[in-house]
């Protein structure tokens, strides 16, 4: 399975995720600033989660996941929420 699905749209769900204030994308960069990784993150009702977390392959091994991980928990946690799913695929 990969990333992106055909019955997802990324730049819809990347939109909605820009629109209001419960959910996000956050984008990691490296030192020459290009884009690391990203992961998106969002509180829709009872759905609290990550979502298309993805680190540009040659970033792994550097740390990048982990920033990322606690940028996205730090997000949710400014937020209440201390429970979250993650989707992967």
């Amino acid at each position: 399975m990969r990333l992106v699905e055909s019955y997802n749209d990324p730049v819809a769900d990347f939109r909605f995720a820009k629109a209001g204030p419960c959910s996000d994308v956050l984008v990691a960069v490296d030192d020459v600033g290009e884009v690391a990784g990203s992961v998106m993150v969002g509180i829709r009702e009872w759905r609290r989660g990550l979502y298309y977390f993805l680190p540009r392959p040659t970033s792994r091994s550097k740390g990048v996941c982990r920033r990322m991980m606690q940028a996205a928990e730090d997000w949710l946690r400014k937020r209440g929420i201390v429970k979250v799913q993650i989707l992967v695929r």
